[in-house]
């Protein structure tokens, strides 16, 4: 399987967890995409491989012969399901909607964290004030 991986993105190291966790490192190739600082103020333009295995253009993004997942939940999802007989989320029950309760919540403190982010990367005349506060 093939993973698209950049070093700055959070939702790559919670895929990046999961598979330590599972201990299956082995059974992927990393691909190193490289986005620029300016990556909240402009386009980046993905190489043609990547454009070619994910037509969403999302990091992380994961390649297996059947399908790619592009957001982190889904592949935690399907790795945890695969290889880990839902050892890191449970199946069913209260423990499963507990634990989803949290991911929501550290999704959306994330989430909060690259908007601001990249708000402070534009430029002085672009960025707004009331946003960042």
């Amino acid at each position: 399987m093939r993973l698209y991986v950049t070093p700055a993105s959070p939702w790559v190291r919670r895929v990046r967890i999961c598979i330590l966790e599972l201990g299956i490192a082995e059974r992927f190739e990393y691909v190193q995409t490289k986005w620029p600082h300016a990556w909240g103020t402009r386009t980046v333009e993905p190489s043609p491989e990547f454009v070619a295995d994910t037509a969403a253009r999302r990091i992380p993004a994961l390649v297996t012969p059947d399908f790619t997942l592009t957001e982190s939940h889904a592949i935690c999802d399907y790795l945890n399901v695969e290889f880990g007989g839902y050892r890191l989320l449970a199946r069913d029950g209260i423990a499963r909607w507990r634990a989803l309760a949290a991911i929501s919540l550290a999704n959306a403190t994330i989430e909060a964290q690259i908007m601001r982010r990249a708000e402070l990367l534009r430029g002085d005349v672009d960025r707004s004030d009331d946003f960042i506060a």
